[in-house]
């Protein structure tokens, strides 16, 4: 519960416009974040899933790169044209992509966007699994900034039927759904600031449209106080 605090008192300081204090914080809000790089994933032959993020370090150490993200950056839109995050449910506790069709759904997204330079995909972008003291650091760092990616590039929803009973997943959505302006966060719906992308998977796929619609109506324009009573009901996981 206090990761989920200090995730929406990050967001809310933007509503704060009037406080030196909430912009002195966010000036200096800065994080190093590992991608996989696109073309990577452009050139990886079939849809077998890729190895967690310290297999790939030590297997494919080319694949990776860090980038530095600043809250500036994010309320700019500086990553929105060339960075993708995924918001996907783990389908198995161990594995997030057991049957590599999220890799797949990646991959199709990749092709029809030559301008994506990097994806960030929890497994493959953070440490996993047990953990050096030096990842342990890197990943609390991560996982504290991680409204940054949500809220400052494109975003692919892989929608399943679970995925709206999550609470990770959900908040994802909803910061994907917004827009950073003057006067805090706004719905981006309806605008040029739209970054977000859904793509129905398994149980999801024979009812997209409807699934879809859904998670737009149910996210698309609350307000972080909203956004945070509907995350904190009983039946959110």
């Amino acid at each position: 519960m206090s990761l989920m605090l200090n995730l929406f008192a990050s967001c809310a300081a933007s509503q704060m416009r009037d406080s030196p204090a909430a912009g002195k914080q966010i000036e200096s809000s800065t994080c190093i974040f590992f991608f996989v790089k696109a073309d990577f994933l452009r050139k990886h032959s079939g849809n077998a899933p890729l190895p967690s993020f310290q297999e790939i370090k030590k297997k494919h150490p080319n694949a990776l790169e860090e980038v530095s993200f600043s809250m500036p950056q994010v309320v700019k839109g500086e990553h929105v044209k060339d960075t993708l995050t995924v918001s996907h449910r783990w389908l198995d506790p161990k594995r997030s992509d057991p049957d590599g069709v999220q890799l797949k759904k990646v991959k199709e997204r990749l092709a029809d966007t030559p301008h994506i330079k990097r994806v960030w995909f929890d497994e493959w972008c953070m440490p996993q699994g047990e953990k050096t003291a030096e990842e342990k650091v890197a990943f609390d760092k991560m996982l504290s900034n991680v409204n940054m990616l949500y809220l400052g590039t494109t975003v692919l929803i892989l929608l399943d039927l679970s995925y709206v009973s999550r609470f990770w997943t959900q908040f994802e959505a909803w910061l994907s759904m917004q827009m950073l302006t003057p006067s805090g966060l706004q719905p981006a719906k309806g605008t040029k600031a739209e970054r977000h992308i859904i793509v129905a998977i398994q149980g999801a796929e024979s009812l997209a449209e409807t699934y879809t619609s859904a998670l737009v109506q149910a996210w698309a324009t609350r307000t972080p106080d909203e956004a945070y009573a509907y995350l904190s009901k009983p039946d959110v996981t």
